[in-house]
């Protein structure tokens, strides 16, 4: 049924295209009007890419320009159409139909704001029409505070382009007072600041996990922060917290966290428990001779001088036979 209707109204499209201006048609009832134009929406957006993608994308601007003429209010319709428009690089066209599916969705839509500031942007051919435009949403209260960030952030790059580096940190700065989180924000003051203070540097990447709560890596950096800063109590909470995250969603961190746990632990005084994550990574950690190094230090600490005695022993059957070929290999290249 749809795809009769689609035809129908391409039909009526086109013979107005012929003949200079639009044709009457029947009035369409509210509710019918609706469906059509969520229907249309719909099919421009089928979930998948077939390999022509250039006709696809085509089609899906087509089919939301109908969508939207059938239900002026038909937020999906709009959406498509503006993510259409983009990749077929109309940019007026992608910020007209993104700036209308904000005002459908009540401007609330962080990603949605953002990507009607990009498309904006780019219609734009100087740094003053930018500027002007930027400070029109800054200014604007009833823009959520999270978008007036974002466009403080890019107001803040126009700056750092022209070279006005204290300008551009004055921006970031406002940034981060409307949004805290700001992950562009704290990476540029991060970047840019000169007395920037590894509690600085912590206080910048809580913020970045505040915003990305799954970034095992920025948990594991401001664990090694605080290592520096000789708060190991506080470090292992955050290689906890990343070990948590690498549990919850399957990502397994590098090797070398584990051996940072270890040695934050013993840092930290807690012998018992890097004994027990030891014990946690099964056989393959007493081969790791760095690993059992640490636990050699932890066990001594408990005053296990048997533990002690057959890690000694297995680190030293572990490193003989290494030993041996790096000797064998030395005396082949003296040959």
């Amino acid at each position: 049924m749809i795809r009769w209707v689609s035809a129908w109204v391409c039909i009526g499209i086109l013979a107005a295209g012929a003949h200079g201006g639009p044709i009457d048609a029947p009035t369409m009832p509210p509710a019918a009007a609706k469906a059509l134009a969520t229907s249309l929406a719909v099919d421009a957006a089928p979930g998948y890419v077939p390999e022509d993608v250039r006709t696809f994308i085509r089609k899906a601007a087509v089919l939301a320009a109908m969508a939207v003429e059938a239900d002026p209010d038909c937020a999906l319709g709009w959406r498509v159409g503006a993510e259409a428009a983009k990749n077929l690089r109309e940019y007026p066209q992608a910020a007209l139909a993104q700036r209308q599916y904000l005002r459908l969705i009540g401007g609330r839509g962080y990603e949605a704001g953002t990507l009607w500031i990009r498309y904006s942007l780019a219609v734009l051919g100087s740094a003053e029409q930018r500027i002007a435009m930027l400070n029109t949403v800054i200014n604007d209260a009833n823009h959520p505070a999270s978008l007036r960030a974002v466009a403080l952030v890019n107001l803040a790059a126009i700056e750092e382009g022209r070279g006005d580096l204290p300008a551009a940190i004055s921006l970031y700065a406002k940034a981060l007072e409307l949004d805290s989180i700001q992950d562009t924000a704290l990476k540029s003051l991060a970047r840019l600041g000169d007395s920037f203070s590894p509690a600085d540097q912590v206080r910048t990447g809580l913020g970045l996990l505040r915003g990305n709560p799954l970034a095992i890596n920025v948990a594991w950096e401001v664990g090694q922060l605080c290592r520096e800063l000789g708060l190991y109590d506080r470090a292992v909470v955050m290689y906890d917290y990343a070990k948590a995250v690498s549990t919850a969603t399957g990502m397994a961190p590098a090797k070398v966290f584990g051996r940072d746990l270890l040695d934050c632990l013993i840092d930290a005084g807690q012998y018992q428990r890097a004994v027990d994550e030891f014990a946690a990574m099964g056989p393959s950690g007493v081969a790791d001779l760095q690993i059992a190094g640490m636990l050699v230090e932890a066990n001594r600490r408990l005053n296990r001088p048997a533990e002690v005695a057959d890690l000694v022993a297995v680190m030293e059957d572990t490193y003989r036979p290494r030993e041996a070929v790096a000797s064998t290999q030395g005396l082949m290249a003296a040959e």
